[in-house]
């Protein structure tokens, strides 16, 4: 076996890197691009509790709650046909519904993080996540789950799913507040549009809003034509070798 001399090998084959370079930029093209939008969210409990492992464990539970909701069949099923979004479209088209609901929840990542000055105890920040072949359409998508969210958080709250006080009870409460709020107001006393004390002080706060994403995360291009380009030196290489037999 030995190296053939460059005047030997077939001058086709001097061509092979070019061509693996121009093959590998181009399968690239093949593979559904994956842009991602993230948006980060804080729920904060306000109500000053000195059991701060008392209200880390209540914020985690309401966090999980909201979650599961906003990701639920039912909440997904609507986002993907909201006319604003109209998500996997083609997909809808081809497959069951719940397949495609499945697809999007395999795309859509709710995970609890830290960050700095806001503290564990009393603060659960989260960051939402949305994988899409449309830049647009995934930022779209994922300042809808962040609505979600605050709206399921918001609803929750006034419902005080979370408090210990009896559905009773805490219904003559609010008509009482209201009705104190109302004849402060009319006695100019406090804010005009002061609102009734929530029992359960938590915010829904956004803390970075859905992102546009600049570049599609994959298929990673550039990769894609080193490797067709590798391929192409390796491809030479074979034809520079020419083997004899011996004896």
């Amino acid at each position: 076996m030995r190296i053939r001399p460059w005047s030997e090998i077939p001058k086709p084959a001097l061509l092979l890197p070019l061509i693996g370079l121009v093959a590998g930029f181009l399968t690239s093209f093949l593979i559904a691009p994956r842009y991602v939008s993230t948006a980060v969210m804080a729920l904060q409990e306000l109500s000053g509790d000195p059991d701060r492992s008392k209200i880390h464990h209540n914020l985690i539970e309401f966090y999980l709650a909201c979650q599961g909701e906003v990701t639920s069949r039912s909440s997904l099923s609507a986002l993907i046909q909201n006319p604003s979004v109209n998500l996997y479209e083609e997909e809808r088209q081809k497959l069951p519904l719940e397949d495609v609901i499945e697809k999007m929840r395999h795309e859509v990542q709710v995970t609890i993080e830290d960050r700095p000055g806001y503290p564990r105890e009393t603060t659960t920040v989260f960051r939402i996540r949305f994988v899409y072949p449309n830049p647009f359409k995934a930022q779209a998508a994922t300042q809808l789950l962040i609505t979600r969210f605050i709206d399921t958080a918001q609803r929750r709250i006034l419902a005080r799913e979370y408090n210990d006080t009896p559905p009773g009870a805490v219904t003559r409460i609010e008509q009482l507040e209201a009705r104190v709020a109302e004849l402060e107001k009319r006695a100019g006393i406090g804010a005009p549009d002061s609102q009734p004390h929530l029992a359960v002080p938590i915010r829904a706060e956004v803390l970075e809003p859905a992102s546009l994403p600049e570049r599609a995360e994959s298929p990673n291009r550039p990769l894609f034509a080193g490797a067709g380009l590798l391929a192409g030196f390796a491809a030479l290489l074979a034809a520079a070798i020419s083997r004899r037999r011996i004896g």
